[in-house]
C-alpha cells in the first residue's frame, strides 16, 4: 500500500499521541515509585519565560485527553481523508487572525510540526525533572 494522506496526517499525529501516552505513563510511574506529587511536572517548564502545562490541565487531565484523542483518531476511517488535500482550511491564528491554506499545507507546515513540537518539549521538560525516559519510549509508537 502507498503512503497516503491519512499517513502523513491522521497516522503520524496519532503516533506522536501514542509516543506521548507512553511517555505520560512513565512519567506517572517514577513519580508513584519516587513518592512524587504527579501534578508537580505540569508546573515545570524548560525556561522561565514558559507558560507551564497546569495552565492547560491537571496530570490526569493530560493523560485523559491524550488517551481521548487517540481514541477518536482511531475511529477516523483513512478513505475519508483521501483526495482531501487541496480543500481550504481556515486556521485560527489569535484573537481576529486566520489563514487560509490547502489541507496539505496545514498538514506538512502546522499539524504534524506543532504535534512533534509538543511531543519532544513534553519530553524534555519530563526528562529535566528526572523521569528516566530513553529514546525507545519516544520511538516505540512511530515503528508498529
Amino acid at each position: 500500500m502507498p503512503f497516503s494522506t491519512y499517513d502523513a496526517s491522521v497516522g503520524m499525529v496519532l503516533k506522536t499521541l501514542k509516543s506521548l501516552d507512553a511517555i505520560l505513563a512513565s512519567a506517572e510511574e517514577h513519580a508513584a515509585t519516587k513518592n512524587l506529587n504527579v501534578d508537580d511536572y505540569v508546573q515545570a517548564k524548560l525556561y522561565e519565560d514558559m507558560k507551564p502545562l497546569d495552565f492547560q490541565s491537571t496530570f490526569a487531565g493530560l493523560r485523559k485527553q491524550t488517551t481521548d484523542a487517540i481514541a477518536s483518531l482511531q475511529k477516523v476511517d483513512p478513505d475519508s481523508v483521501e483526495g482531501k488535500e487541496t480543500r481550504l482550511i481556515t486556521m485560527g491564528l489569535g484573537p481576529g487572525k486566520t489563514k487560509e491554506l490547502s489541507a496539505k499545507d496545514y498538514i506538512v507546515g502546522y499539524s504534524v510540526p506543532n504535534s512533534f513540537f509538543h511531543l519532544q518539549t513534553s519530553y524534555a521538560i519530563l526528562r529535566q525533572q528526572g523521569v528516566p525516559l530513553g529514546k525507545r519510549v519516544y520511538i516505540a509508537p512511530f515503528s508498529s
